[in-house]
């Protein structure tokens, strides 16, 4: 039964890899690699129990060609998660010695086996261990060698990526401590199969994340132009009235674009204070387009943690873009952070973005939770963008967002993320 599922899994992910446009290369090329490793792992094994089950003496070849191919695909699995870890840390394997010990290991396990084959097996078809069964202890080291390699390293990696990483690595490790023990149960396949379905979520939620980002970079390059001509704009007519001011503006812009084009091309968590000046950057080119409509506070106390690339920065643009208006009493935008603790003594990093504008006024989507989960509206560029920012703070950092009514008119933006989420760092 375990066979079967692992066969389907393994086929189901890796035709979801190639198929997929979201992921790179490198990506695509490993993940189509370890299904299909994993697939040859689960096909030995069906091997072994149909041989083993149904032909009895006649299936010994069978069933010792399923045990070899099983062994050798299962540690071939383990030698892919060290490349794998490798590459997310951004190490070149092929200069690593830890990476050269590993495949000496595969070397003397793949020995290993070719002779174990003759004492594992008998010829009434029957599977025994034998005297010297060491079959798993190089598989075991390499094991513990991926998991003290991926705890030194942790913190180069995402946040998504980590608890894949636990998952993948510590998993099979327990089941085939167990497998030493009890050879009637197929522990290395179950915790193998739990493993690859991990795996395959994670594929799924990074082709999530990416898609969201490209949404949101589409957006972005879309409002862009005509933002753009109305601050060079400005800026023709600044130059004859107050040159100084254009200098002035003309810096902010280029800090800008310079951060909002690195922001697009980002694809995990960055520094609140990387944000931050983004957001800053912006603000202080609409002040000077809006000089006596438009007023900012910053209250930011809080700025030890990561978030999203283009959370903060966005919000801040929509409230501008619908509370600033000549027919409009002046618009204020106070930007708070704060580390709280919660009712259930969880902490965490709030950010407020509260303005005196017009108000939102469209119907919000709330999860089991009471979380925003998505946005009821129209699609116009500024609730889809709003969409994405919900849905990469869920994606990538486990983020919610709540918006509210601002007493006396306008809105409140809360994001709140987890303070276990503010150690991650890029992949």
């Amino acid at each position: 039964m375990f066979a079967v599922i692992g066969i389907t899994l393994a086929g189901l992910g890796f035709t979801m890899t190639v198929s997929s446009n979201s992921l790179d290369l490198w990506t695509k090329r490993f993940f189509a690699a370890f299904f299909l490793i994993f697939m040859g792992a689960a096909v030995s094994d069906l091997i072994i129990t149909l041989s083993m089950s149904f032909l009895e003496a006649d299936g010994v070849i069978f069933t010792k060609l399923g045990i070899f191919g099983n062994a050798i695909f299962q540690m071939s699995i383990v030698i892919m998660l060290s490349l794998l870890l490798f590459h997310l840390c951004n190490e070149d394997w092929l200069h690593s010695k830890l990476f050269y010990f590993s495949v000496s290991l595969w070397l003397a396990y793949f020995i290993h086996l070719i002779i174990a084959q003759f004492y594992y097996v008998d010829s009434s078809n029957t599977y025994h261990r034998g005297a010297l069964y060491i079959l798993f202890l190089p598989i075991t080291l390499l094991m513990g060698i991926n998991i003290v390699t991926f705890y030194g390293r942790r913190d180069k990696i995402s946040q998504l990526h980590r608890t894949a990483f636990w998952i993948i690595l510590t998993l099979p490790f327990l089941a085939l401590i167990a497998q030493l023990f009890f050879s009637g149960i197929r522990f290395i396949l179950i915790g193998t199969t739990i493993s690859a379905i991990t795996m395959f979520m994670y594929i799924l939620k990074e082709q999530a994340a990416e898609t969201a980002r490209q949404q949101l970079n589409i957006k972005i390059l879309q409002i862009r132009p005509h933002f753009i001509y109305n601050i060079m704009t400005s800026i023709y007519y600044l130059c004859e009235r107050d040159a100084h001011k254009a200098q002035s503006v003309i810096k902010s812009f280029t800090a800008y674009l310079q951060k909002n084009f690195s922001a697009i091309v980002k694809r995990d968590l960055i520094p609140f204070d990387e944000e931050l000046e983004h957001t800053q950057a912006y603000l202080a080119v609409e002040k000077a387009r809006h000089e006596k409509l438009l007023f900012i506070e910053y209250d930011t106390p809080d700025k030890s943690f990561r978030l999203p690339p283009l959370t903060l920065q966005p919000i801040v643009e929509n409230a501008v873009k619908h509370g600033v208006d000549t027919e409009l009493e002046p618009l204020h935008i106070f930007i708070r952070t704060a580390q709280l603790e919660l009712a259930n003594h969880e902490i965490i990093h709030e950010i407020i973005v509260e303005d005196t504008g017009p108000g939102f006024d469209r119907e919000l989507i709330y999860d089991k939770d009471n979380n925003i989960k998505a946005i009821r509206a129209e699609a116009n560029e500024a609730h889809i963008g709003l969409n994405n920012i919900i849905e990469r703070l869920r994606i990538m950092c486990g983020g919610t967002v709540s918006i509210e009514p601002r007493h006396g008119g306008g809105t409140i933006v809360r994001i709140r993320i987890k303070i276990k989420t503010s150690r991650r760092r890029s992949i």
